[in-house]
Protein backbone atom coordinates (compact mmCIF):
# COMPACT_ATOMS: atom_id res chain seq x y z
CA UNK A 1 0.00 0.00 0.00
CA UNK A 2 1.63 3.45 -0.65
CA UNK A 3 1.35 5.87 1.67
CA UNK A 4 0.29 9.72 0.98
CA UNK A 5 2.37 11.95 -1.13
CA UNK A 6 3.56 14.99 1.61
CA UNK A 7 4.94 18.20 0.97
CA UNK A 8 8.40 17.37 1.65
CA UNK A 9 8.03 14.32 -0.77
CA UNK A 10 7.10 16.99 -3.17
CA UNK A 11 9.91 19.22 -2.68
CA UNK A 12 12.63 16.23 -2.67
CA UNK A 13 11.07 14.75 -5.94
CA UNK A 14 11.43 18.25 -7.78
CA UNK A 15 14.13 20.14 -6.22
CA UNK A 16 17.09 18.26 -7.85
CA UNK A 17 14.85 18.63 -11.16
CA UNK A 18 13.69 22.31 -10.88
CA UNK A 19 17.10 23.94 -9.21
CA UNK A 20 19.07 22.85 -12.44
CA UNK A 21 17.05 24.05 -14.77
CA UNK A 22 16.84 27.49 -12.87
CA UNK A 23 20.13 27.81 -12.30
CA UNK A 24 20.69 26.57 -16.12
CA UNK A 25 18.54 29.25 -17.30
CA UNK A 26 19.89 32.08 -15.14
CA UNK A 27 23.73 31.30 -15.98
CA UNK A 28 22.37 31.35 -19.74
CA UNK A 29 20.87 34.70 -19.44
CA UNK A 30 23.39 36.18 -17.39
CA UNK A 31 26.10 35.37 -20.46
CA UNK A 32 23.71 36.73 -23.57
CA UNK A 33 23.19 39.66 -21.24
CA UNK A 34 27.12 39.90 -20.59
CA UNK A 35 27.63 39.95 -24.78
CA UNK A 36 25.28 42.63 -25.50
CA UNK A 37 26.94 44.97 -22.72
CA UNK A 38 30.10 43.86 -24.12
CA UNK A 39 28.79 45.11 -27.66
CA UNK A 40 27.49 47.77 -26.97
CA UNK A 41 30.22 49.85 -28.30
CA UNK A 42 30.59 47.92 -31.50
CA UNK A 43 26.64 48.56 -32.24
CA UNK A 44 27.15 52.18 -31.80
CA UNK A 45 30.12 52.57 -34.23
CA UNK A 46 28.12 49.90 -36.85
CA UNK A 47 25.41 52.36 -36.91
CA UNK A 48 27.42 55.05 -37.44
CA UNK A 49 29.20 53.44 -40.47
CA UNK A 50 25.49 52.43 -42.08
CA UNK A 51 24.67 56.18 -41.88
CA UNK A 52 27.74 57.18 -43.56
CA UNK A 53 27.50 54.82 -46.00
CA UNK A 54 23.61 55.98 -46.83
CA UNK A 55 24.48 59.39 -46.48
CA UNK A 56 27.45 58.90 -49.08
CA UNK A 57 24.64 57.17 -51.09
CA UNK A 58 22.53 59.76 -51.00
CA UNK A 59 24.62 62.61 -51.81
CA UNK A 60 26.76 60.83 -54.75
CA UNK A 61 23.96 59.12 -56.33
CA UNK A 62 25.56 55.54 -55.54
CA UNK A 63 28.20 53.16 -53.89
CA UNK A 64 30.34 50.73 -54.97
CA UNK A 65 28.39 47.23 -54.96
CA UNK A 66 31.26 45.93 -52.53
CA UNK A 67 30.40 48.66 -49.86
CA UNK A 68 26.88 48.49 -50.16
CA UNK A 69 26.84 44.91 -49.23
CA UNK A 70 29.11 45.90 -46.25
CA UNK A 71 26.58 47.97 -45.19
CA UNK A 72 23.64 45.62 -45.94
CA UNK A 73 26.45 42.82 -43.88
CA UNK A 74 26.71 45.13 -41.16
CA UNK A 75 23.05 46.48 -41.46
CA UNK A 76 21.83 42.97 -40.43
CA UNK A 77 24.29 43.22 -37.70
CA UNK A 78 22.43 46.12 -36.10
CA UNK A 79 19.21 44.62 -36.15
CA UNK A 80 19.93 41.42 -34.57
CA UNK A 81 21.70 42.98 -31.81
CA UNK A 82 18.82 45.02 -31.63
CA UNK A 83 16.54 42.04 -31.32
CA UNK A 84 18.71 40.77 -28.29
CA UNK A 85 18.94 44.10 -26.13
CA UNK A 86 16.28 42.58 -24.82
CA UNK A 87 18.45 40.70 -22.17
CA UNK A 88 20.09 43.97 -21.25
CA UNK A 89 16.80 45.72 -20.48
CA UNK A 90 15.72 42.59 -18.85
CA UNK A 91 18.50 42.47 -16.23
CA UNK A 92 17.97 46.06 -15.24
CA UNK A 93 14.57 46.09 -14.69
CA UNK A 94 14.01 42.40 -12.85
CA UNK A 95 17.53 41.98 -12.12
CA UNK A 96 19.54 42.69 -8.90
CA UNK A 97 22.04 45.35 -8.89
CA UNK A 98 25.38 46.07 -7.20
CA UNK A 99 23.71 46.30 -3.77
CA UNK A 100 21.84 43.42 -4.37
CA UNK A 101 18.70 44.90 -4.58
CA UNK A 102 15.56 45.08 -7.17
CA UNK A 103 15.64 48.69 -9.07
CA UNK A 104 12.29 49.41 -7.78
CA UNK A 105 13.34 48.47 -4.18
CA UNK A 106 16.87 50.42 -4.14
CA UNK A 107 15.85 53.47 -2.12
CA UNK A 108 18.64 54.92 -4.00
CA UNK A 109 16.95 55.21 -7.25
CA UNK A 110 13.84 57.20 -8.42
CA UNK A 111 10.63 56.34 -9.43
CA UNK A 112 11.65 58.27 -12.73
CA UNK A 113 14.38 55.86 -13.43
CA UNK A 114 12.39 52.92 -12.91
CA UNK A 115 9.75 54.35 -15.08
CA UNK A 116 12.72 54.85 -18.16
CA UNK A 117 13.70 51.47 -17.23
CA UNK A 118 10.06 49.86 -17.94
CA UNK A 119 9.64 52.26 -20.92
CA UNK A 120 12.88 50.79 -22.47
CA UNK A 121 12.01 47.40 -21.85
CA UNK A 122 8.94 47.61 -23.58
CA UNK A 123 10.75 49.56 -26.49
CA UNK A 124 13.46 46.85 -26.56
CA UNK A 125 10.51 43.96 -26.40
CA UNK A 126 9.08 45.87 -29.82
CA UNK A 127 12.46 45.75 -31.30
CA UNK A 128 13.08 42.10 -30.44
CA UNK A 129 9.79 41.57 -32.65
CA UNK A 130 10.99 43.54 -35.42
CA UNK A 131 14.09 41.04 -35.49
CA UNK A 132 11.70 38.15 -35.62
CA UNK A 133 9.90 39.68 -38.60
CA UNK A 134 12.89 40.50 -40.34
CA UNK A 135 13.45 36.92 -39.78
CA UNK A 136 10.74 35.84 -41.49
CA UNK A 137 9.55 34.07 -38.65
CA UNK A 138 6.03 36.66 -37.65
CA UNK A 139 4.55 39.56 -39.49
CA UNK A 140 2.98 42.82 -38.55
CA UNK A 141 -0.15 42.35 -38.77
CA UNK A 142 -2.35 45.31 -37.79
CA UNK A 143 0.44 47.26 -36.38
CA UNK A 144 1.94 46.86 -40.47
CA UNK A 145 -1.20 49.62 -40.94
CA UNK A 146 -0.61 53.70 -40.71
CA UNK A 147 -1.78 55.47 -38.28
CA UNK A 148 -0.62 58.89 -39.49
CA UNK A 149 0.31 59.62 -43.31
CA UNK A 150 2.67 57.45 -43.71
CA UNK A 151 3.80 56.50 -40.28
CA UNK A 152 3.37 53.06 -39.51
CA UNK A 153 1.33 51.75 -36.29
CA UNK A 154 4.42 49.40 -35.05
CA UNK A 155 6.82 52.21 -35.72
CA UNK A 156 5.11 54.78 -34.13
CA UNK A 157 4.55 52.72 -31.07
CA UNK A 158 8.35 51.38 -30.97
CA UNK A 159 10.04 55.12 -31.10
CA UNK A 160 7.21 56.34 -28.58
CA UNK A 161 7.83 54.28 -25.74
CA UNK A 162 11.54 54.97 -26.07
CA UNK A 163 10.79 58.80 -26.50
CA UNK A 164 8.97 58.54 -23.18
CA UNK A 165 11.91 56.77 -21.37
CA UNK A 166 14.38 59.32 -22.25
CA UNK A 167 12.28 61.66 -21.01
CA UNK A 168 12.33 59.85 -17.92
CA UNK A 169 15.85 59.41 -17.90
CA UNK A 170 16.56 62.64 -18.54
CA UNK A 171 13.99 64.02 -15.91
CA UNK A 172 15.69 61.29 -13.46
CA UNK A 173 19.49 63.30 -13.66
CA UNK A 174 17.92 66.01 -13.16
CA UNK A 175 16.65 65.51 -9.89
CA UNK A 176 19.17 62.71 -9.04
CA UNK A 177 22.34 62.63 -10.54
CA UNK A 178 23.01 65.49 -11.37
CA UNK A 179 22.72 67.25 -8.14
CA UNK A 180 24.46 64.58 -6.15
CA UNK A 181 27.26 65.00 -8.38
CA UNK A 182 27.56 68.50 -8.40
CA UNK A 183 26.76 68.48 -4.25
CA UNK A 184 29.53 66.05 -4.09
CA UNK A 185 32.13 68.51 -5.50
CA UNK A 186 30.53 71.40 -3.36
CA UNK A 187 30.86 69.48 -0.03
CA UNK A 188 34.86 68.70 -1.91
CA UNK A 189 35.62 72.55 -2.43
CA UNK A 190 34.52 73.34 1.05
CA UNK A 191 36.94 70.77 2.73
CA UNK A 192 39.62 72.01 0.54
CA UNK A 193 38.76 75.96 1.33
CA UNK A 194 38.55 74.90 5.20
CA UNK A 195 42.16 72.96 5.45
CA UNK A 196 43.54 75.71 3.43
CA UNK A 197 42.08 78.08 5.58
CA UNK A 198 43.49 76.07 8.65
CA UNK A 199 47.37 76.58 7.45
CA UNK A 200 46.52 80.44 7.74
CA UNK A 201 44.95 80.46 10.83
CA UNK A 202 47.51 78.32 12.40
CA UNK A 203 50.18 81.01 11.20
CA UNK A 204 47.69 83.64 12.24
CA UNK A 205 47.63 81.93 16.18
CA UNK A 206 51.42 81.15 16.15
CA UNK A 207 52.31 84.82 15.13
CA UNK A 208 50.22 87.40 16.82
CA UNK A 209 47.05 85.53 18.42
CA UNK A 210 44.92 87.89 16.08
CA UNK A 211 41.69 88.32 18.29
CA UNK A 212 39.22 88.27 15.00
CA UNK A 213 40.86 84.10 14.24
CA UNK A 214 40.57 83.31 17.77
CA UNK A 215 37.09 84.91 18.45
CA UNK A 216 35.78 82.73 15.44
CA UNK A 217 36.98 79.46 16.90
CA UNK A 218 35.91 80.50 20.35
CA UNK A 219 31.92 81.21 18.74
CA UNK A 220 32.11 78.23 16.51
CA UNK A 221 33.58 75.83 19.60
CA UNK A 222 30.89 76.41 21.53
CA UNK A 223 28.54 75.94 18.57
CA UNK A 224 29.73 72.95 18.92
CA UNK A 225 29.23 72.13 22.43
CA UNK A 226 25.52 72.63 22.43
CA UNK A 227 25.50 70.34 19.05
CA UNK A 228 27.74 67.49 20.64
CA UNK A 229 25.85 67.52 23.58
CA UNK A 230 22.16 67.41 21.65
CA UNK A 231 24.08 64.47 19.74
CA UNK A 232 25.30 62.65 23.17
CA UNK A 233 21.70 62.63 24.53
CA UNK A 234 20.17 61.00 21.38
CA UNK A 235 22.21 58.57 21.10
CA UNK A 236 21.89 57.41 24.79
CA UNK A 237 18.31 57.71 24.36
CA UNK A 238 18.65 55.36 21.02
CA UNK A 239 20.66 52.91 23.42
CA UNK A 240 18.58 52.59 26.26
CA UNK A 241 15.50 52.04 23.69
CA UNK A 242 17.22 49.11 21.98
CA UNK A 243 18.12 47.43 25.26
CA UNK A 244 14.87 47.77 26.84
CA UNK A 245 13.67 46.03 23.05
CA UNK A 246 16.13 43.28 23.47
CA UNK A 247 14.74 42.05 26.81
CA UNK A 248 11.48 40.85 25.08
CA UNK A 249 10.91 36.98 25.86
CA UNK A 250 10.78 34.45 23.50
CA UNK A 251 7.26 34.20 21.90
CA UNK A 252 7.47 30.34 21.48
CA UNK A 253 9.49 27.19 21.88
CA UNK A 254 8.97 26.04 17.98
CA UNK A 255 11.79 26.28 15.79
CA UNK A 256 10.81 29.04 13.76
CA UNK A 257 10.27 31.46 16.84
CA UNK A 258 13.63 30.67 18.70
CA UNK A 259 15.39 31.17 14.89
CA UNK A 260 13.17 35.12 15.35
CA UNK A 261 14.49 35.28 18.68
CA UNK A 262 17.95 34.62 18.14
CA UNK A 263 17.71 36.69 15.12
CA UNK A 264 16.38 39.52 17.02
CA UNK A 265 19.21 39.44 19.61
CA UNK A 266 21.41 39.61 17.17
CA UNK A 267 20.55 42.24 15.25
CA UNK A 268 20.33 44.26 18.50
CA UNK A 269 23.70 43.38 19.96
CA UNK A 270 25.04 44.82 16.52
CA UNK A 271 22.93 48.69 16.94
CA UNK A 272 24.04 48.40 20.58
CA UNK A 273 27.84 47.95 19.67
CA UNK A 274 26.97 50.37 16.83
CA UNK A 275 25.11 53.09 19.47
CA UNK A 276 28.68 52.38 21.44
CA UNK A 277 30.72 53.11 19.33
CA UNK A 278 29.02 56.22 18.71
CA UNK A 279 28.96 57.45 22.10
CA UNK A 280 32.60 57.11 22.53
CA UNK A 281 33.38 58.85 19.09
CA UNK A 282 31.33 61.48 20.33
CA UNK A 283 33.05 61.39 23.64
CA UNK A 284 36.33 61.99 22.33
CA UNK A 285 35.10 65.07 20.15
CA UNK A 286 33.91 66.58 23.51
CA UNK A 287 37.08 65.78 24.71
CA UNK A 288 39.21 67.87 22.10
CA UNK A 289 35.79 70.75 21.90
CA UNK A 290 36.27 71.64 25.71
CA UNK A 291 39.96 71.11 25.14
CA UNK A 292 40.25 73.71 22.69
CA UNK A 293 38.15 76.08 24.71
CA UNK A 294 40.24 76.11 27.44
CA UNK A 295 43.12 76.78 25.61
CA UNK A 296 41.24 79.95 24.17
CA UNK A 297 39.89 80.96 27.67
CA UNK A 298 43.49 80.95 29.36
CA UNK A 299 44.93 82.98 26.20
CA UNK A 300 47.28 79.60 25.16
CA UNK A 301 46.50 80.72 21.48
CA UNK A 302 50.31 78.94 20.62
CA UNK A 303 48.71 75.62 22.06
CA UNK A 304 45.49 76.45 20.45
CA UNK A 305 47.73 76.58 16.92
CA UNK A 306 49.83 73.34 17.80
CA UNK A 307 46.61 71.45 18.62
CA UNK A 308 45.09 72.44 15.15
CA UNK A 309 48.18 71.56 13.38
CA UNK A 310 48.29 68.26 14.49
CA UNK A 311 47.73 65.60 11.55
CA UNK A 312 49.11 66.06 7.98
CA UNK A 313 46.92 69.15 7.02
CA UNK A 314 48.34 68.86 3.20
CA UNK A 315 47.56 65.22 3.01
CA UNK A 316 44.18 66.36 3.81
CA UNK A 317 44.30 68.99 1.22
CA UNK A 318 45.03 67.04 -1.47
CA UNK A 319 42.51 63.88 -0.25
CA UNK A 320 39.60 66.27 -0.90
CA UNK A 321 41.43 67.50 -4.14
CA UNK A 322 41.07 63.52 -5.28
CA UNK A 323 37.50 63.34 -3.50
CA UNK A 324 36.52 66.54 -6.35
CA UNK A 325 38.17 64.87 -9.07
CA UNK A 326 36.03 61.44 -8.98
CA UNK A 327 33.10 63.36 -8.14
CA UNK A 328 33.72 65.14 -11.50
CA UNK A 329 33.22 61.68 -13.19
CA UNK A 330 29.61 61.16 -12.36
CA UNK A 331 28.66 64.84 -13.32
CA UNK A 332 30.32 64.13 -16.55
CA UNK A 333 28.27 60.80 -17.17
CA UNK A 334 24.98 62.39 -15.99
CA UNK A 335 26.08 65.49 -18.83
CA UNK A 336 26.31 63.01 -21.33
CA UNK A 337 23.47 61.11 -20.60
CA UNK A 338 21.19 64.26 -20.72
CA UNK A 339 22.85 65.02 -23.89
CA UNK A 340 22.80 61.62 -25.78
CA UNK A 341 18.78 61.62 -24.18
CA UNK A 342 18.34 64.78 -25.87
CA UNK A 343 19.76 63.90 -29.27
CA UNK A 344 17.69 60.35 -29.65
CA UNK A 345 14.24 62.96 -28.50
CA UNK A 346 15.26 64.65 -31.31
CA UNK A 347 16.12 61.75 -34.29
CA UNK A 348 12.88 60.17 -33.87
CA UNK A 349 10.78 63.69 -33.76
CA UNK A 350 12.27 64.35 -36.85
CA UNK A 351 11.98 60.91 -38.42
CA UNK A 352 8.57 60.55 -37.34
CA UNK A 353 7.39 63.51 -38.00
CA UNK A 354 9.46 62.63 -41.64
CA UNK A 355 7.74 59.87 -42.34
CA UNK A 356 3.90 60.65 -41.53
CA UNK A 357 4.02 63.34 -43.88
CA UNK A 358 5.98 61.33 -46.43
CA UNK A 359 8.59 63.66 -46.72
CA UNK A 360 11.91 62.41 -47.68
CA UNK A 361 13.87 64.57 -49.31
CA UNK A 362 17.52 65.01 -49.59
CA UNK A 363 17.88 67.83 -46.83
CA UNK A 364 15.66 65.98 -44.24
CA UNK A 365 17.03 62.73 -44.80
CA UNK A 366 20.76 64.10 -44.40
CA UNK A 367 19.20 66.22 -41.16
CA UNK A 368 18.14 62.69 -39.93
CA UNK A 369 21.13 60.70 -40.38
CA UNK A 370 22.97 63.19 -39.11
CA UNK A 371 21.24 63.37 -35.43
CA UNK A 372 21.32 59.78 -35.64
CA UNK A 373 25.03 59.48 -35.69
CA UNK A 374 25.57 62.36 -33.18
CA UNK A 375 23.22 60.35 -30.79
CA UNK A 376 24.99 57.13 -31.19
CA UNK A 377 28.43 59.71 -31.20
CA UNK A 378 27.66 60.80 -27.43
CA UNK A 379 26.25 57.38 -26.35
CA UNK A 380 29.80 55.76 -27.01
CA UNK A 381 31.58 58.81 -25.87
CA UNK A 382 29.63 58.52 -22.69
CA UNK A 383 30.22 54.28 -22.66
CA UNK A 384 34.13 55.27 -23.44
CA UNK A 385 34.09 57.66 -20.78
CA UNK A 386 32.77 55.03 -18.42
CA UNK A 387 35.64 52.76 -19.16
CA UNK A 388 38.81 54.78 -18.81
CA UNK A 389 37.57 57.41 -16.69
CA UNK A 390 37.99 55.62 -13.70
CA UNK A 391 38.43 57.43 -9.85
CA UNK A 392 42.00 57.79 -8.34
CA UNK A 393 42.69 56.29 -5.53
CA UNK A 394 41.22 58.60 -2.64
CA UNK A 395 44.70 59.06 -0.02
CA UNK A 396 43.93 57.68 3.21
CA UNK A 397 44.50 59.89 6.36
CA UNK A 398 42.83 60.89 9.38
CA UNK A 399 41.05 64.21 9.53
CA UNK A 400 41.08 65.70 12.69
CA UNK A 401 37.81 66.47 14.29
CA UNK A 402 36.96 70.35 14.21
Amino acid sequence: MIGPVTTTGLQLGYVPVINPLVKGFQQTFEVLNKIVSENEKLEKVAKNFVRASDMAALITGSISSSLSSMTENVRNYTIVYDSVKIFGATKALVGRDEDGKYIWTNPKNTWQRVADRVFLFAHSAFKTYRGVVKAGLATYGELAKNIIGSLPIFTFLMDGLVTISNIFSIWDLSISGLPKANKKIADAEQHITKWKCRKLDIEFLRSIGDQITVKRYENKYLEKSKTLDKKLADTNAALEKVKAESNFPVLGTDSTSLKAYKQKMSDCQQEINSLQEKINHIGTKIIQNNGRLDKIRNHDYAGLAADLAKGPIDAKIRKWEVVKSNSGIPLTQSWLGVAHAISKIAVIVVALTVTAINLWTLPFALTVLSLGMLSDTLGLVKLLQKDFDKPAPIPSTTLAIV
